[in-house]
């Protein structure tokens, strides 16, 4: 009774949950490896899609290696240096996606060798971060191992330029199935401009941040993006000197993307420009993000722009009041999310037009909670209860991991009846340390499979 595998496979989202708090419930651990591995191993999880690993052990690594069913595989939590490193590559490269996120993981050298090996021989891997050095790595087997993937993070790797080198020629000659790469935080300043733009204009998704790219470098990237016919669709650029790009050049090449996020100050020239061709509603672009000033932009100006829009984030110190209220007055608008940093700015006489825009919306994020937003928050549940098309209402927790000024572990801050009345309308609903429903998805808001 009850065995059945497709009636468990909401398992994977409460796995992560089994190590630690979940709605406030403590929740016991499984710390014996022997019996996370029979749990594991059970037929009730046979159709478990995705695992988070926190206690590493042989028997799980064997597990995982010859579970049917695991896609994606978390390890950011879990202490691998002293797994065997055949185990280890046999289980990471079994799975399609692996996740290390931003954490303090690291992986011996013999791991890393070993691992890499095994991907350039062929496996199931599509997708993977790395957040550790790598520099120690051949260049061939580098660059051999990861064109046989989609998507790959290189996060404060360490990079050689040889190794880069060798992966973007094969990227520019069309020899790997490189979609998405990320070379955040890695020294590319050596890199042949023309190698780095051709290569980068091959792939789907490119991210860097803090990379030393010199000018040159990033207008070879945007000239080519606006000049040729390019299959880049997303562009993520953060202390990248674009603010010596001439603003036709900003306008010109970023229009022809559909998703760009810019980490960068751009003056208010380019700015301008950048938000005048996307209120025209003729380009491509879709999302865009902007963590920069835009205090001399119109607000006029910006509220036309992200009406033609489908998604657009701002960080908390973009906007003022004024921005706010412009954007929220639109009536007419393409707008399916919005990510905020803040909303205490909003006056008390706005909080009604604030809430309907929002309501309107499909997901709203609330990205940082360093100012007291208790009104602002009631007013968007409040209007729920009338009319929403919210899908996901997302109030991220504390910029430092603690309770801010004015959301915190409370009852008191908002009424828990006023939450639970509104779960009923917004499928996802996370308010600050009130996790969501684990039956919907996290990206969407839809209901999990």
């Amino acid at each position: 009774m009850g065995e059945a595998p497709k009636l468990w496979t909401w398992v994977w989202r409460s796995y992560r949950p089994l190590f630690e708090h979940y709605r406030g419930r403590e929740i016991r651990q499984l710390s014996d490896p022997a019996k996370v591995v029979q749990v594991f191993g059970s037929r009730r999880l046979q159709n478990m899609t995705s695992l988070k690993i926190v206690t590493i052990s042989e028997e799980l690594l064997r597990a995982v290696a010859v579970h049917p069913s695991i896609r994606e595989l978390d390890i950011c939590e879990a202490d691998i240096i002293t797994a065997d490193p055949v185990l280890l590559a046999d289980a990471l490269t079994k799975v399609e996606r692996v996740y290390t996120g931003q954490s303090e993981l690291q992986m011996t050298y013999e791991q890393i060798l070993v691992m890499f090996t095994v991907m350039w021989q062929g496996c199931q891997l599509i997708a993977i971060n790395f957040d550790f050095g790598l520099s120690a790595v051949p260049p061939t087997l580098f660059a051999q191992a990861i064109r046989k993937l989609e998507t790959a993070k290189f996060h404060d790797c360490n990079l050689s330029e040889p190794q880069v080198t060798a992966l973007l020629k094969m990227v520019r000659e069309g020899k790997c199935n490189l979609k998405t790469l990320e070379l955040s935080l890695n020294d590319l300043d050596g890199l042949p401009p023309a190698l780095f733009a051709q290569a980068i204009n091959k792939l789907e998704a490119f991210e860097l941040n803090h990379c030393g790219l010199t000018e040159t470098h990033i207008k070879s990237l945007l000239e080519m993006v606006r000049d040729c016919d390019t299959s880049l669709k997303s562009l993520r650029l953060g202390s990248s000197r674009t603010e010596h790009v001439s603003p036709n050049l900003i306008a010109g090449s970023l229009t022809k993307l559909e998703k760009v996020e810019i980490c960068d100050q751009l003056h208010p020239q380019q700015l301008n420009l950048l938000l005048s061709a996307i209120a025209n509603g003729t380009c491509k672009l879709k999302n865009l993000s902007l963590n920069c000033l835009l205090e001399e932009v119109e607000p006029s100006l910006l509220a036309s722009a992200v009406c033609q829009l489908e998604v657009s984030s701002f960080s908390s110190e973009s906007l003022s009041s004024e921005h706010l209220k412009a954007m929220f007055s639109q009536t007419k608008t393409k707008l399916r999310r919005l990510g905020l940093g803040r909303l205490d700015i909003i006056e008390q006489e706005d909080l009604q037009v604030m809430a309907t825009a929002i309501n309107q919306l499909e997901r709203f994020d609330l990205n940082e909670l360093e100012f007291p937003m208790e009104s602002q928050v009631t007013a968007i549940l409040t209007k729920s209860l009338e009319k929403t098309n919210l899908r996901m209402l997302n109030i991220g927790t504390y910029t430092d991991g603690d309770s801010g000024p004015g959301l915190g572990y409370s009852e008191s801050w908002i009424c828990e009846d006023l939450i639970a009345t509104a779960r009923n309308v917004i499928p996802y609903i996370d308010l600050d340390f009130w996790p969501a429903d684990p039956r919907t998805d996290s990206e969407t808001g839809s209901e999990a499979e």
